[in-house]
């Protein structure tokens, strides 16, 4: 055997030595977490779950409760479905007049605003005016008038609505 297939056959070894090694601490080193499950919680109209892997279950409990907390503060700050949260109070006047928001709102809107740009009006977080339309249509069994829906277009576009200064939804520090 030559010198270079010497040098080549032993790097090849020590390498091989240095992923085993490494994979037998990493193995060991997962032995040690745990996987914590909340079980499934009803929020936000539906059931959530959340699993987490920590180092013991004390800290997976406290990761699940931040995780479900976060969940909470979207559902107060953004459910269509509770009117003293921001997005229903967005929904029923800003089309009138400014509504001020909790930046994580505004900057949800903004967002929102800017896909619907990128998307050419395919994401449109202003389209509830025609799904409720055609929602009340379908439990009348009845087809929505042609001022039903003219109504319900004009309510519709999110390119068209503005965020920001001097715009429907407002972000105040002091909120």
């Amino acid at each position: 055997m030559t010198k270079k297939r010497i040098r080549i056959l032993t790097q090849t070894l020590i390498a091989a030595g240095i992923i085993a090694v490494a994979l037998y601490l990493y193995h060991n080193s997962l032995s040690g977490l745990q996987t914590v499950d909340s079980g499934y919680r009803q929020i936000m109209g539906t059931f959530a779950r959340v699993v987490v892997i920590a180092a013991d279950k004390k800290t997976g409990q406290e990761c699940i409760a931040a995780a479900f907390e976060k969940i909470q503060l979207i559902d107060e700050l953004m459910s269509k479905y509770k009117p003293s949260s921001q997005i229903s109070r967005v929904n029923a006047a800003a089309f009138d007049e400014p509504v001020v928001v909790d930046k994580l709102v505004f900057d949800l809107l903004k967002k929102s605003v800017a896909y619907s740009k990128k998307t050419s009006g395919a994401f449109d977080i202003t389209v509830a005016p025609m799904v409720d339309l055609w929602k009340e249509a379908e439990d009348a069994n009845l087809l929505p008038s042609d001022e039903m829906l003219a109504a319900a277009k004009a309510k519709v576009r999110s390119e068209e609505r503005r965020v920001g200064k001097e715009c429907r939804s407002r972000w105040s520090p002091d909120h």
